[in-house]
């Protein structure tokens, strides 16, 4: 598992490994779909326990009977199990971000074999076994207009290569890649493009959607300066570059220049999740 750098914030189970986020109208998105009633295996036993320490790292993984997080909240696990983008969530109560806790979730019997043969998508789904059973969550979805950023293939197309998949790692062949995430530096091996344009919403806090056609699994190499280091600099290029030894572009630079890619802001229909209702767990 990779950590997001902007703290504090969940570790991405096998990272970022479901469908990015897209602007629809209609039918519900296929990431928010309803699991209750698939071959996903329900957990025997769910504890939630309050974390006090506001300074610890929020992470998630996952074991061999079942998933754990510390230090997460709600809107972490909103997040991670529905796969949203901040727009696309509307209604939480302000203890949802800022109330903490430690879950322990574990299937028994058979439930463990087929918790093995799951994909990255559907384990993380699990998450939402604990928000319905514990925190109470009931939601519904709206469409609305929402800022977006539509991504093209720029003129003289793509500068990423096609991945060839290596035998030496083929826990990096699932399907969805795997990511190597540090400050204002991105490597990816093996996404679809639309896992790897849900990274970049993460980064720039906005849906994406992809017109660029691409329809391959592909490697991606990106470094940019973090918007706090270019705004230290106050417009100085040179101190841009001192700073932390860093003399990348911006990301939105970067994304053309270096992967071949324009994005251009729009305002398109966007599906969002609206939460009705969410309680904090009762103590025993």
């Amino acid at each position: 598992m990779h950590l997001k750098p902007k703290l504090p914030s969940i570790a991405y189970i096998a990272i970022l490994a479901t469908a990015g986020a897209s602007a629809q109208t209609g039918s519900v998105p296929a990431q928010w779909a309803d699991t209750s009633s698939s071959d996903i295996p329900r957990f025997d036993v769910i504890s939630v326990k309050p974390d006090n320490n506001p300074n610890a790292i929020s992470h998630a993984r996952v074991d061999a009977d079942g998933l754990g997080a510390e230090n997460v909240t709600v809107h972490m696990l909103l997040m991670e199990s529905y796969q949203l983008n901040e727009n696309q969530l509307v209604g939480e109560p302000s203890w949802a971000k800022t109330d903490r806790f430690d879950i322990e979730a574990k299937v028994a019997g058979p439930d463990v074999a087929k918790l093995a043969t799951l994909s990255t998508r559907d384990r993380r789904s699990m998450f939402r076994q604990v928000l319905s059973d514990q925190f109470h969550l009931t939601t519904h979805v709206e469409t609305r207009q929402l800022p977006v950023y539509v991504v093209t293939v720029a003129k003289g197309g793509p500068k990423f290569k096609q991945h060839v998949p290596d035998p030496a790692h083929p826990d990096h062949e699932n399907g969805s890649g795997w990511f190597n995430w540090s400050r204002g530096k991105l490597t990816a091996q093996g996404p679809a493009m639309s896992y790897f344009l849900y990274a970049l919403s993460l980064e720039l806090h906005r849906t994406f959607v992809d017109k660029t056609g691409l329809t391959g699994n592909y490697d991606f190499n990106l470094e940019w300066t973090p918007d706090d280091i270019a705004a230290s600099s106050d417009g100085n290029s040179s101190s841009a570059q001192s700073a932390e030894g860093n003399s990348a572009p911006s990301i939105f630079t970067a994304i053309q220049e270096q992967l071949g890619l324009k994005l251009k802001s729009a305002k398109v229909p966007v599906q969002v999740m609206v939460v009705d209702n969410v309680t904090r767990p009762t103590r025993d």
